[in-house]
């Protein structure tokens, strides 16, 4: 819904286009997996900000926020708050919310027991991190991760854990 929405957008069929997105809303509200529903309103919320409709992306992006802290996998929820975090942050310029959301974040990451599940989600902080210019924390996650990817006692996981790694 929301590519149709955006084509729709710019054929300049705005009514339907406004439509597409409402339901897009709804639909991702009504996502069971608390994980899911936080990525896919945060999605809505980026198409909405993306729009220059701030105030409505912010209101998604605190459901989406609410959601991401009802689920128990920290792996999912350091997924979740990069995503969210890189919203507020590239396209609401609210660097102060980005930076608190990926603070948790890797707190929550640092709590994950499997050192490649760990290691992974570090790399996924640092790459946020880094796409909203804060290279010098994004280092340190990077350092971070490939500490946990060489912790690793499985050699496939801890090759997967290292080549992640040094592609971020």
């Amino acid at each position: 819904l929301l590519r149709v929405s955006g084509k729709l957008r710019q054929a300049g069929d705005i009514q339907t286009a406004e439509t597409a997105l409402q339901q897009a809303a709804k639909s991702a509200a009504d996502v069971s997996d608390p994980t899911e529903r936080a990525k896919a309103l945060n999605q809505v919320a980026l198409a909405l900000a993306k729009s220059q409709r701030d105030g409505e992306a912010v209101k998604l992006l605190r459901s989406a926020t609410a959601a991401m802290n009802e689920s128990q996998d920290e792996r999912a929820q350091v997924s979740a708050a990069s995503q969210i975090a890189f919203t507020y942050g590239r396209y609401l310029n609210s660097d102060a919310v980005a930076r608190e959301l990926l603070d948790n974040a890797e707190a929550a990451a640092k709590s994950i027991a499997a050192d490649d599940e760990q290691s992974a989600a570090l790399g996924q902080l640092a790459l946020a991190r880094f796409l909203l210019n804060q290279r010098d924390a994004a280092l340190v996650l990077l350092e971070q991760a490939a500490t946990a990817a060489r912790r690793t006692t499985d050699p496939r996981k801890r090759s997967d854990a290292l080549s992640s790694v040094v592609s971020r």
